[in-house]
C-alpha cells in the first residue's frame, strides 16, 4: 500500500488529468471544425428558404406592375418583406431589347428594359419584360413566371402572330436589411404603338439582351413556335423569323416607374 508521500509523488494522478484534457481538446478542435465548415452549406441553405418564401410575393409585384403597364389601374402598391435580402430597381443597360424588320440597319425599337431585383447571398430573382427570373449560385438561370413574347400559329405550312409588349421599368433606387417596405407600380405614359397590327411580309430579328437570356431561350423554344439562338458572350437570345413565318406583328411599348417606401 502506497504511502501518503508516495501518491503525492506519483505521476499517475497527472498523466489523467493530461489525457482528459487531450481528449476534450481534441473534441473542442474537431466541433469547431465541424462548424466552420457546415457554415457555408447552412448559410446557403437559408438563402434558399427566403427565396422560397419571397416567391409568391414577387408573383404578385409582377402581377401588379403588369396592371399598371396594360392601363388596368395607374399605380399599384405591394408590400415585401426583405428577409435581410437587398431590392434594387434601375434603368439597367446590360438588359436590352433590339428589333429590326428587312435586315435594317436601323432598329425600329432599341432600349434598356430596366430591371427589378431580388439578391439573397448569391442568389436573385429578377423581374424583365412580364416574367420572374431566378438565378442560382452556380449561375444557373430558370424562368419563375412568363415573359411578354407570344408568337403563335407560326408553323412550315402557315404564318403565325407575334404579339410582343415591352414592359420598361423605370427607376433608380435600392433597398436592404430586415423588415417590410412598399414597392410602388406607377404609370409613366401612354402605351406607344412601335408596329401596329396590320398584315405584313418581312423579315423580323429580336436580340434580348439579359442576364437570364438562357432561361428566355428555354421559354421561347418551350411555349411559341420560334427557334431561338444564344450568345454566351454577349448574354443575348436571337430570334429571327422569317416573312413566310409571320403574317401579324403587334409591338407595343409601356413604361412602368418603380418607387420604394
Amino acid at each position: 500500500m502506497k504511502s501518503k508521500i508516495g501518491m503525492l509523488e506519483s505521476d499517475d494522478a497527472v498523466s489523467e488529468v493530461m489525457g482528459y484534457s487531450l481528449i476534450l481538446g481534441i473534441v473542442i478542435v474537431s466541433v469547431g471544425l465541424m462548424t466552420v465548415s457546415s457554415f457555408p452549406i447552412l448559410s446557403d441553405l437559408k438563402d434558399s428558404v427566403f427565396m422560397e418564401t419571397s416567391i409568391e410575393s414577387l408573383s404578385i409585384v409582377d402581377g401588379r406592375i403588369s396592371m399598371v403597364a396594360y392601363g388596368t389601374t395607374p399605380s399599384q402598391p405591394s408590400r415585401f418583406d426583405l428577409n435581410g435580402g437587398k431590392m434594387i430597381v434601375g434603368n439597367d443597360t446590360g438588359s436590352r431589347v433590339t428589333i429590326t424588320v428587312n435586315n435594317s440597319s436601323m432598329p425600329i425599337f432599341n432600349k434598356s428594359l430596366g430591371i427589378l431585383e431580388y439578391i439573397v447571398g448569391d442568389q436573385k430573382i429578377g423581374y424583365e419584360n412580364g416574367g420572374m427570373f431566378r438565378k442560382f449560385p452556380e449561375g444557373n438561370t430558370v424562368m419563375i413566371t412568363p415573359p411578354e413574347f407570344h408568337l403563335t400559329g407560326a408553323t412550315a405550312n402557315s404564318n403565325g402572330t407575334l404579339s410582343f409588349p415591352i414592359i420598361i421599368i423605370n427607376g433608380n433606387d435600392s433597398i436592404s436589411g430586415k423588415g417590410v417596405f412598399t414597392i410602388n407600380s406607377i404609370s409613366k405614359k401612354n402605351p406607344v404603338v412601335i408596329y401596329p397590327n396590320v398584315s405584313i411580309n418581312t423579315q423580323v430579328e429580336i436580340r434580348i439582351k439579359s442576364e437570364y437570356y438562357k432561361a428566355w431561350a428555354q421559354y421561347i423554344t418551350e411555349r411559341t413556335e420560334a427557334v431561338p439562338i444564344t450568345n454566351d458572350s454577349t448574354r443575348e437570345v436571337v430570334v429571327l423569323i422569317a416573312p413566310t413565318n409571320i403574317s401579324f406583328l403587334h409591338i407595343v411599348e409601356h413604361e412602368v416607374n418603380i418607387v420604394f417606401q
